[in-house]
């Protein structure tokens, strides 16, 4: 089964949650998000990902990040 989800923060994307949650980006959109978040920091960015188990919102809200689980 695959969770989709998508995270939205102000702060540079936490890079590292790719690998804790085992998740990657839906389409290269997303991943120009990834990389606007880090060059654009104090603006709202969205990006969809997708993984094989559920994202571990708390951890993704202790980077600033708020997650929506969505369909995939």
């Amino acid at each position: 089964m695959k969770y989709g989800f998508t995270v939205s923060g102000i702060t540079a994307f936490p890079l590292d949650m790719l690998r804790y949650d085992c998740c990657y980006p839906l389409t290269q959109s997303d991943t120009n998000y990834i990389s606007d978040s880090w060059t654009m920091p104090g603006k709202q960015h969205t990006v969809a990902l997708v993984s094989d188990r559920k994202p571990t919102i708390a951890r993704w809200e202790s980077f600033g990040w708020s997650v929506s689980l969505r369909g995939v």
